[in-house]
This record gives C-alpha cells, structure tokens and sequence, in this order.
C-alpha cells in the first residue's frame, strides 16, 4: 500500500511541478552580424624550450643539449563573398640547438 502511494504522490509531482512552475517563455535573439561571425585578423605564436635533454635517432642517442622553437605567425583573410575568404600572410619559424657537439645545427 505505502508503494502504490508513493507512485501516485511522486506521479502528481512530477505532473505538477512544471505547472506550477510556470511556462518558459521564449525570446528573439538577434542574429550575429557578419563582421561577428569570422576573425579577419589571425595571429599565432608559440615557443617551446626544452633543457638539457637528450636527442636521439634511429641509431640511438645522438647527444645531450638544449632546443628551443620559436614560431610566429599572421594572416589576414579577405572577404571574397558570401562566407568565401581570400588568406594572405607571412611566418617565421625558427629552431636553435645548444650544448654538446652533437651534429645538430646551432640554428636551423
């Protein structure tokens, strides 16, 4: 008997809570303006450094140094039409190794 209640109180429950609740109500966004929907202007850097650490290759260790990558880069997207753009820009990307004489570049 304490079951068939506990269904039905729970069942009523959940019937009444979203009436009591309210309804939602709903509103208009503004649609996004087409200078919102794309960056025109990109850039991106990103540097990584790893200290004393041992390089390897397919023969084993190839020696013991420091490596630091640096890239940077931009580029600027032209609007052709519509959701169609033209990239145009430039990169620099450069590798430096430091330590032992290992037969790697000091820059590359």
């Amino acid at each position: 008997m304490k079951k068939i209640r506990l269904f039905f109180i729970s069942l009523f429950l959940g019937v009444a809570a979203p009436v009591i609740a309210g309804t939602p109500t709903y509103e208009v966004q503004p649609s996004p303006t087409p200078a919102d929907e794309n960056h025109r202007e990109l850039f991106d850097y990103e540097l990584d450094y790893t200290g004393s650490s041992n390089f390897y290759d397919v023969h084993g260790n190839f020696g013991h140094g420091d490596s630091l990558y640096n890239d940077v880069s931009y580029a600027h997207r032209f609007l052709i039409t519509g959701k169609w753009y033209f990239r145009a820009g430039i990169e620099y990307e450069r590798f430096d190794f430091d330590g032992t004489n290992n037969g790697l570049p000091d820059r590359d």
